[in-house]
């Protein structure tokens, strides 16, 4: 299940005093998420099982349309020139339109032959068939976040997340508190 943020106020829920009423509180919680997590699963289960019908029941009558559609198409190509009329694609009859679609064109490269093929273009002098990105290394920021502090349009930040995440429960409760953006504060992406 995924992590579900949610804002809370104090007067939303009653604040605990102590830590003894804190881990009371996270394991009421747990035993909420408990509850949810069954509804979920339930639903789940329960979608699962109509899908699996529907598709079966659908099946035969997928089938007999894939039939009909080969059948309609051996009979289309076979007599192309004299349905369809010339200059056009398609022909309308009284339950329909049948016809045959050109797809735009696409470009492709065999498999593990990317590099082979712009070697190929840079020889023939066809650099204009290339295309050159250069792109922000974020990765290597986050390595080292000093070297950018003071430049202006460019930051480092990290979010802070107060979590409840009780015993037995896959789920865990969320909510952002704060974000920061101190370079000295920030943790490496490892450690967080």
């Amino acid at each position: 299940m995924t992590k579900k943020r949610t804002r809370v106020t104090a007067a939303m829920a009653g604040v605990p005093a102590d830590l003894e009423a804190a881990n009371a509180l996270v394991g009421e919680i747990g035993t909420l998420q408990r509850q949810i997590d069954r509804i979920d699963l339930d639903l789940s289960e329960a979608v699962a099982a109509l899908k699996k019908q529907a598709g079966d029941d659908a099946k035969p009558l997928a089938d007999q349309v894939k039939a009909k559609v080969a059948a309609l198409m051996a009979f289309a190509t076979a007599n192309r020139e004299t349905i369809i009329p010339a200059g056009r694609k398609s022909v309308s009859l009284s339950q329909g339109t049948i016809g045959f679609r050109l797809g735009n064109p696409t470009v492709k490269i065999a498999k593990g032959q990317d590099d082979a093929v712009v070697a190929t273009f840079e020889r023939l002098g066809l650099g204009r068939l290339l295309r050159r990105e250069v792109n922000i290394d974020k990765e290597a920021i986050l390595r080292e976040p000093g070297t950018i502090q003071g430049l202006a349009g460019i930051g480092v930040a990290q979010v802070e997340t107060f979590y409840v995440k009780p015993l037995d429960v896959a789920s865990e409760q969320a909510v952002t508190t704060s974000t920061v953006t101190d370079p000295a504060r920030l943790q490496p992406a490892d450690a967080a």
